[in-house]
């Protein structure tokens, strides 16, 4: 399970993106991290929200990952 670094809604409240680091680096190795983007394409119908996962990884040369790693427009 992911600890959570960044989750932000759109102003319209349709879109959410949410940052999550899996672990911890080791040494100067990669952090390992889920972007998860949500978006409802019809507010009035139950189960219209669609879902992308994206696993990467973030080379942070081993420094712990928190908000100032991340900007979402």
């Amino acid at each position: 399970m992911p600890h959570s670094i960044v989750t932000t809604t759109s102003s319209d409240g349709t879109c959410e993106v949410a940052i999550g680091e899996l672990g911890s680096p080791m040494f100067f190795g990669p952090s390992t991290i889920t972007i998860k983007v949500s978006w409802d394409t019809d507010s009035n119908v139950i189960g219209a929200e669609n879902v992308t996962e994206i696993k990467t990884d973030l080379h942070n040369d081993g420094k712990s990952l928190d908000s100032d790693n991340f900007t979402v427009t």
